[in-house]
């Protein structure tokens, strides 16, 4: 396929294209999968296994409210206003992690366990 640099972008910035796409790239070392807008919902659930603490970026399409769950009771609920990210950081090893939202986002997670 054909690979084309962008040069550096800050975070939530919103590439289109009328093909379809894959976008990644580097951070200091650490390689990044752009996620795509078709991705986006409202409602989400992981569980991560790796030793953390795990951090969850939360990015807005539009204003939304996110809930968050673990194993079922509420840890956060977090105002994300829209085109911007806020991020959660927390011990959820094994846990099983819910995410509702009141608009649109997209959901990204990490932990620092190397």
């Amino acid at each position: 396929g054909t690979v084309t640099n962008i040069g550096t972008q800050a975070i939530g910035t919103i590439v289109r294209d009328s093909a379809p796409f894959y976008i990644v790239g580097g951070n200091g070392g650490t390689l990044t999968e752009w996620q795509s807008t078709a991705m986006a919902g409202t409602k989400f659930v992981h569980s991560p296994y790796r030793n953390g603490p795990q951090m969850y970026r939360m990015y807005a399409l539009e204003a939304a409210t996110v809930s968050v769950y673990k194993n079922g009771v509420l840890e956060a609920t977090q105002d994300v206003a829209a085109y911007s990210y806020e991020t959660i950081t927390g011990a959820y090893t094994s846990y099983v992690m819910s995410f509702s939202s009141t608009g649109s986002i997209l959901l990204a997670s990490w932990c620092t366990d190397s």
